[in-house]
């Protein structure tokens, strides 16, 4: 009887065992799936994360670059203007420089023309002869044109015309041939190249 007894309990216990191995099975593949969608939600995070910076540092490198492209155009921007207003003032200066020639020759030919004027009344006045004031003549219309440049509003009459000129007669500015190229230039070049080559210059005594 207590043999049987023993062998029955064996047998339990054996026939017990395989449960708790396929349980234990069980639950160690719950973990390691678990574990390896731990694995995948964190490789995840971590790969959207660098994405999200590698696309932060783009964003900000396309912004810096943006921002430099902006600053090169303000400073060449800048640098146009200036030139511009430099060429405008030595234009002025040297228009200023002109007027001021022409008033100071007006004021010599007005000198001159006030002195033939009366000499030429004063001969006039002793022969009674008009071929006397002939000379009387051009040298008003040369005196007239003077005063004109340096007092009158000559300078505005032809910067006028100079506008309407550019306007509307744009065609008679153009320069016979166009303008030069780089390979009218080279071929010039090579002419002249050629030409030293084939008749050298003499040497200086």
């Amino acid at each position: 009887m207590c043999t049987q007894r023993r062998q029955t309990l064996v047998i339990d216990r054996v026939a017990d065992q395989p449960v708790q191995l396929f349980d234990y099975e069980i639950a160690s593949t719950k973990t390691n799936h678990q574990t390896g969608l731990d694995r995948s939600l964190f490789n995840f995070t971590r790969g959207k994360r660098t994405r999200e910076m590698g696309q932060g540092k783009s964003r900000e490198a396309e912004d810096g670059q943006k921002k430099q492209q902006e600053f090169v155009a303000e400073v060449n921007r800048v640098s146009v203007e200036r030139q511009i207003q430099l060429q405008n003032q030595m234009r002025q200066r040297i228009m200023a420089m002109q007027v001021a020639r022409a008033r100071e020759l007006f004021y010599w030919l007005g000198a001159f023309y006030g002195v033939a004027s009366l000499g030429m009344f004063a001969g006039f006045r002793r022969t009674r002869k008009p071929g006397v004031l002939v000379p009387l003549l051009p040298l008003t219309f040369v005196v007239a044109y003077h005063a004109d440049m340096a007092y009158g509003n000559k300078l505005h009459r032809i910067r006028m015309e100079a506008e309407n000129i550019l306007q509307f007669e744009e065609e008679i500015l153009d320069l016979p041939c166009g303008l030069p190229t780089t390979s009218s230039l080279d071929l010039a070049r090579l002419h002249d190249e050629e030409e030293k080559r084939f008749h050298p210059h003499s040497p200086p005594l």
